[in-house]
């Protein structure tokens, strides 16, 4: 049984304005998918209809055999982890240390010393714990938002825009956080605009456009596309450098990683040659 479900799903803000048209895809437990499209795509919509803060209009929409919006936000809670767009929207602890068991202490977990240190020591936060969320800067703040999430262990997570406003060095952290995450055969969800992140970190891409589902294929299927870079730029969004030149030397395995990139290309390179 598929984690999430989605069948025949629409839904509306407003009457006569729908914002999702007939929606239907599912996702696995281990499946690694990233989300994309312009802003007022949907996108945050069919994050609140998984989570059971919105109901659809018309369709059903299934977490773990259960309806998200007949039941608890609780009972959601421990099958899917959220980590929201805007931090501020999701730290609410005096402290690095009691938000990063908060979600865990909620779920009734007693002990989660062991838990605290090991999500502290992936995203580097060990030496802010006592500090106030807030004294923190920027990009550490989205650190936490994601640790506090992991540190919950749910089944599935789903994150939005993970890396937006972080540096090259916070990134590498995101990345080995999902890289454990896919070890210990957990599933994610990424709703992002940063598609080389993204392709790097995923297997499947859904475009969501006006409402509705315009691709849902595997990455690298989607990349062997001829009107892929369209696709994209008709989502106001374009193609990651890497695939791109990939694709322009009409390499036989469109590559996503620059290794992956040079090991096609004709002679001996390494990255510091390009």
């Amino acid at each position: 049984m598929a984690l999430i479900q989605f069948t025949n799903v629409s839904f509306s803000y407003l009457r006569n304005v729908p914002v999702l048209h007939h929606i239907s895809f599912s996702i696995e437990k281990t499946e690694r998918v990233m989300l994309v499209g312009t802003i007022g795509a949907g996108k945050s919509t069919m994050l609140k209809l998984a989570v059971g803060l919105l109901s659809p209009d018309n369709g059903t929409v299934i977490v773990d055999g259960i309806n998200p919006s007949r039941n608890p936000l609780h009972e959601i809670a421990r099958r899917i982890g959220v980590a929201l767009q805007n931090p501020s929207d999701q730290i609410f602890s005096i402290t690095v240390r009691e938000e990063i068991i908060y979600g865990l202490h909620n779920l009734g977990v007693q002990e989660t010393s062991h838990t605290l240190h090991r999500i502290a020591d992936l995203f580097h936060l060990t030496d802010v714990l006592d500090k106030h969320p807030y004294d923190l800067h920027p990009a550490q703040r989205r650190l936490l938002a994601l640790a506090s999430t992991i540190a919950m262990n749910t089944p599935f997570c789903i994150f939005d825009e993970p890396t937006s406003g972080v540096s090259k060095p916070e990134r590498k952290l995101i990345s080995a956080a999902l890289d454990q995450q896919t070890t210990a055969g957990k599933g994610y969800l990424l709703i992002t605009h940063d598609l080389a992140f993204g392709m790097e970190q995923c297997d499947r891409i859904l475009v969501l456009n006006k409402g509705i589902i315009a691709v849902d294929e595997a990455v690298p299927d989607f990349l062997r596309r001829p009107d892929a870079q369209g696709i994209l730029k008709a989502n106001g969004m374009q193609m990651p450098i890497v695939p791109r030149m990939s694709a322009t030397l009409a390499q036989e395995n469109i590559a996503v990683l620059l290794p992956d990139f040079l090991s096609q290309l004709p002679g001996k390179h390494n990255e510091n040659t390009l």
